[in-house]
């Protein structure tokens, strides 16, 4: 009995141990299980906070591109983007970023397009323009930035639905150092980009031709002077996004401020003093167009108008021409300068209707259609008498002679018809190279301009 008892009890402590170590392995389970909830838990507030982290990252600095969305009157704009409250810088060195040539009490106007593409931010955006010496000043050439001038902020409200234009002028104090310039190639005055002028325009080493004396001085100069372009964002939750505005046509023109202040004209002739003064002497005739001459939205309608609103222009060289300085200003030039001769190439495949309006435009009256637009466009009184080209390099093709013929037929229909006093000048863009100069290769193109003999004056301007 007493045996029976003993088995019994050792059979209880067993079922009790057994019993303890399956509550304690579950425990153990359980525990385990919430060490990995756990984990699993700071593993998911890892991956927003680092989702959080990328977001700001993204919003907070500055991107830039350019868009094709709705741009201002051409194909393209610069956008610019960042998050909130950023400051966001453009850089322009001029031409070939060779710099520019900034002199103390230099005054310069103008302005510059903008739009908001943000629905998720009210608020106004501000941009600030900057005549900046990237070169140094008190005498020295060194990397170091001195702003020179600045305009005051221009807005941007955050709800415009399209293009503000914005005006800004700024004068360079009198007291403030010349920018600094120097001759020769190779890196700029800030090292940070390359300067490329020896061996263009078909000369220099590269093209294996001696550099004439004044080559380096004149292609090769690079100063100091930029212009910056700052864009200021608002403040908004940073979470939304980033905040991005776009930039176009910025336009700048010194209006006093000695030789190089700008020839106005009544606003009509955007050029520098010193070099229309430098042409006066040098120059007897001028022509505008060539190879330009040959795209297709190379059209003399195009001239016209503010110069901010014309369509912009794609040929061989450029596909973004901005039509800034075309034919008209050309002619305002010539007559600035009392050239002897001057030359306006036109599209031989502009229609007949624009190519009689053209004459119109340029010589009618007030009373004329065409006249009262050249006044509305602000010049009243008529351009001067210029030479009319028609292509350029082009061979000696029946699909070329048709068109001179129908083009410079229309033109003196209507300059019959206004009884101009004096006989319309034409000029033939051909080239040598495309048909041989001879009786044969040239004679149907005289065969169709004969009909014109008596009321035209005609040249050859071919290119050899």
């Amino acid at each position: 009995m007493l045996m029976l008892m003993l088995l019994m009890l050792l059979v209880l402590v067993l079922v009790l141990v057994l019993v303890l170590v399956l509550m304690l392995m579950l425990m153990l389970m359980l525990m385990l299980m919430l060490m990995l909830m756990l984990m699993l838990m700071l593993m998911l507030m890892l991956m927003l906070i680092l989702m959080l982290m990328l977001i700001l990252l993204v919003a907070a600095g500055c991107k830039f591109n350019t868009s094709r969305d709705r741009p201002l009157n051409g194909n393209q704009s610069q956008l610019v983007s960042g998050g909130s409250g950023n400051r966001c810088v453009l850089v322009n060195r001029g031409v070939d970023a060779m710099g520019f040539a900034f002199q103390p009490g230099d005054a310069f106007t103008g302005y510059v397009f903008a739009r908001p593409d943000t629905t998720h931010c009210s608020g106004v955006a501000t941009i600030t323009l900057q005549l900046i010496d990237e070169a140094g000043h008190r005498g020295e050439w060194r990397a170091g930035t001195m702003v020179l001038a600045a305009s005051a902020p221009l807005h941007v409200p955050m709800s415009a639905a399209s293009w503000t234009m914005l005006n800004f002028s700024m004068t360079i104090p009198s007291a403030v150092p010349p920018c600094r310039c120097r001759n020769g190639t190779g890196v700029s005055p800030v090292g940070q980009h390359q300067v490329r002028c020896v061996g263009q325009f078909g000369g220099g080493p590269s093209a294996g031709k001696t550099t004439p004396a004044h080559y380096e001085e004149n292609v090769c100069l690079t100063c100091g002077g930029a212009v910056r372009l700052a864009v200021n964002l608002p403040n908004y939750a940073a979470s939304a996004g980033a905040v991005v505005v776009l930039v176009d046509q910025l336009y700048l023109a010194q209006s006093a401020g000695g030789a190089t202040a700008s020839v106005d004209a009544g606003g009509r002739l955007p050029a520098r003093g010193d070099i229309v003064e430098s042409m006066r002497s040098a120059w007897s005739a001028l022509r505008f167009g060539g190879g330009t001459a040959d795209g297709q939205t190379y059209r003399w309608k195009h001239w016209r108008g503010p110069r901010s609103l014309r369509p912009v222009m794609a040929n061989r060289a450029y596909q973004f021409h901005t039509n800034g300085f075309m034919g008209f200003e050309t002619l305002e030039l010539a007559e600035h300068l009392n050239l002897s001769e001057t030359v306006i190439d036109l599209n031989e495949h502009e229609s007949s209707q624009d190519a009689a309006d053209y004459i119109e435009y340029c010589f009618g009256d007030k009373t004329t259609k065409m006249g009262r637009l050249r006044k509305a466009d602000g010049r009243e009184t008529p351009y001067i008498q210029h030479r009319i080209e028609l292509g350029n390099e082009e061979g000696a093709s029946p699909v070329f002679i048709a068109n001179l013929k129908r083009v410079s037929t229309a033109m003196v229909a209507k300059a019959l018809e206004l009884k101009l006093p004096f006989k319309l000048r034409f000029a033939v863009g051909g080239t040598y190279e495309r048909q041989g100069l001879t009786n044969k290769a040239m004679e149907p193109m005289l065969k169709a301009l004969l009909p014109l003999k008596e009321s035209t004056e005609w040249l050859w301007d071919f290119h050899m």
